[in-house]
């Protein structure tokens, strides 16, 4: 926080510490807030980045090495700018380091009076006046240094006891969260280690930064003296294995706290005001999650009449969030079990009950106000509908995705179906169709928190030629789909497979209960017969003179047999000494290019890119630097466009090549595929 603002965090108690030994002083947490916590790393094995003059991110000046190039490209860091909405790219090169360096220290500089001191990546995390995770020595502050210069300004109180040198800040019993950055797995979990270091001596504690469950309540406002019942059913635990099994409930008016395992808990409150409501969920991992929601309880008729105003803003704002598209505003109702009319008819009813209620003698208007309360806690509505997530990405050609088995299915033909048929299809899509898919989340917006309610996924398909007619795509998906955005022609190949048959260029569009979108796969393919597949005819050791073979067309076939021993095994062993080369070679190549590149998917998403710069006549340079921005490393980059150019110039190669034979009367190998009349090779 700057400076200037008002530091929430207030001294108990201090003692008396020497250069060699530092005692606890102990703070409280006097409000929820987000803070910024200083981690250092201890390990000398990290490349250490920034100068002697350096500040903040990447230096520690007291002889520690520099965070730079953690694994994962320093997911903590890479958090706290995505959660403050900083504008550059987490990477691993190092010019992209240097920048993000520059970048981060001139923030830190202007955001905390020019002074970062030795702080090595701020994380933001939120903190609670109740929770469990404690933190120690987070952070040393000298009392001899002027406020400006300090990292954190804390509201100092007279200390009990005498304060010398330094004092350390002892945050106990606090929450700990972090805004994990998009894309990580329900799973990521990382140790990190928290460190100060003041003349030489140092304290550190060791804390885990995971996924916890998350929480969510309603409603939030009461009457005195009415029954409340509590909801907490939103609330979701680390992923769908692990449900929330335990729920501790505090109320905040001094009462003790409740047990329950249910979502669910009725409580009476007897004083008006605002009440701090803690919700603690575990769930079957052991994982615990926090809560903390502001209950505001006022008389019977203020409560009711608030309560129906804000019903009516919210169902009005609701109305206009709901999307355009019927099958998604359909599918939105029907998962909030909501039906327009019906709740427009309830609020207007019940704001006519109370008006009426509202005349009675005090005992019937209490006890009509607390049945009309119980009512619309039942009909509560979120206040908008809001995209969540969002997620894009392409579908390039892959051997490993394509099922020739599953066209067949489609087509009803039993063609080939083989490796040489995955090739083919692969081919095929690469030239002749495009595959996009995007993703997002719906989500209700309740004031407790938002809701997922589903996903809507889109598979765009754009022909990349003028002959692309009838064709199939095949999507293989994680969970269930809800409903459909048109009228297609499918089938269910498979559980959780589906085939589509295409005739022109559209979108399909679906809604999933899955937010699994890096498990969807999908590939395109014609009819398996429109892939001819022409076995070689010269090389199968028949001389075949009815296809036109002969000794000077196909002398593999029709040759004479080679005379003499000597030459035969000379022969022999050139072609043994080729093959050894050969394996070392591809060996060597094989190696290279998995050192390179983690997956296949990485090695043909950087080739997918450069083909079609290349294709735009982008200059080399030009789509290098493209990809720099986009975190790919410079070996990566350099063989990419290598193998973009290189390999087409070897194809055209051999196309002279056989183009010259046949000049000369000698007929060509006959390509694997051919694709109507018109043959690939």
């Amino acid at each position: 926080r700057s400076t200037h603002d008002r530091f929430p965090i207030q001294v108990l108690a201090s003692c008396n510490a020497t250069a060699n030994a530092a005692c606890t002083v102990n703070f409280t947490v006097t409000e929820n807030d987000n803070f910024l916590l200083c981690a250092l790393s201890s390990s000398g094995r990290i490349p250490y980045y920034g100068g002697g003059s350096k500040r903040g991110y990447f230096f520690n000046r007291g002889g520690d090495s520099g965070v730079g190039r953690q694994q994962y490209d320093f997911p903590l860091f890479a958090s706290y700018a995505q959660f403050k909405q900083l504008d550059f790219t987490v990477a691993l090169d190092e010019d992209e380091i240097s920048a993000i360096t520059e970048a981060m220290q001139f923030y830190l500089l202007d955001s905390c009076d020019h002074d970062a001191q030795e702080c090595v990546v701020p994380l933001s995390f939120n903190s609670s006046t109740k929770g469990s995770v404690i933190l120690e020595n987070l952070k040393i502050v000298q009392s001899n240094w002027p406020p400006e210069s300090n990292f954190y300004t804390i509201e100092r109180k007279p200390a009990k006891l005498n304060t010398s040198s330094f004092v350390t800040i002892d945050l106990t019993a606090l929450d700990l969260k972090t805004p994990l950055p998009s894309g990580y797995p329900d799973n990521f979990a990382k140790d990190w280690k928290i460190k100060a270091t003041i003349e030489g001596e140092s304290v550190s504690a060791n804390f885990v930064i995971g996924k916890v469950p998350t929480v969510s309540l309603k409603p939030l406002t009461g009457a005195v003296g009415f029954p409340i019942r509590f909801n907490a059913s939103a609330s979701r635990g680390t992923s769908t294995n692990s449900p929330i099994t335990n729920f501790e409930w505090d109320f905040g008016d001094g009462s003790e706290p409740v047990v329950t395992s249910v979502a669910y808990a009725t409580y009476t409150y007897t004083a008006a005001g605002n009440y701090t409501l803690t919700l603690k969920a575990t769930d079957t991992s052991g994982l615990t999650g926090f809560g903390t929601f502001t209950i505001r309880i006022g008389s019977s008729v203020g409560a009711v009449g608030s309560v129906i105003s804000q019903r009516f803003i919210d169902f009005s704002s609701f109305q206009r969030s709901l999307p355009t598209l019927a099958f998604e505003r359909n599918l939105i109702l029907e998962a909030l079990g909501i039906d327009e009319q019906t709740f427009s008819n309830s609020l207007i009813s019940l704001n006519e009950s109370y008006k009426r209620a509202l005349f009675l003698p005090q005992a019937e208007r209490d006890q009509q106000l607390s049945i009309i309360l119980g009512q619309l806690a039942d009909i509560s509505v979120p206040s908008k509908i809001s995209d969540s997530f969002s997620f894009n990405a392409e579908f390039v050609p892959d051997v490993d995705v394509a099922n020739p088995e599953y066209v067949n299915a489609l087509s009803g033909e039993q063609a080939l179906s083989n490796v040489d048929a995955k090739n083919a299809i692969a081919l095929w899509q690469q030239e002749h169709v495009e595959l996009s898919f995007s993703a997002k989340v719906k989500s209700a917006e309740f004031a407790e928190g938002p809701e997922p309610l589903f996903s809507i996924v889109k598979i765009s398909l754009s022909p990349l030629t003028q002959d692309v007619s009838d064709y199939y795509l095949i999507i293989s998906m994680p969970g269930t789909i809800l409903a459909s955005g048109g009228t297609y022609t499918s089938q269910e190949l498979a559980p959780g497979v589906l085939g589509f048959t295409i005739s022109a260029e559209r979108d399909i569009v679906l809604a999933v209960d899955t937010t699994e979108f890096s498990e969807f796969k999908a590939f395109a393919s014609p009819k398996l017969s429109e892939l001819q597949f022409i076995e070689d005819i010269c090389g199968d050791d028949i001389c075949d003179a009815a296809s036109g073979e002969d000794s000077s067309s196909c002398s593999l076939d029709c040759g004479r047999k080679i005379p003499g021993a000597a030459i035969f095994i000379t022969i022999l062993l050139s072609l043994l000494a080729a093959i050894v080369i050969f394996f070392i070679w591809r060996h060597y190549a094989r190696d290279y290019k998995k050192r390179l590149f983690k997956s296949k998917r990485d090695h043909d998403s950087i080739m997918s890119f450069v083909e079609k710069g290349l294709v735009l006549k982008l200059p080399p340079e030009s789509i290098k630097q493209k990809l720099r921005k986009a975190g790919w490393a410079e070996e990566q980059i350099n063989y990419a466009i290598d193998e973009a150019i290189r390999v087409p110039e070897e194809k055209a190669g051999a196309r002279e090549s056989l183009g010259g034979k046949e000049l000369s009367g000698e007929k060509p190998k006959k390509g694997l595929f051919s694709f109507g009349s018109k043959k690939k090779e």
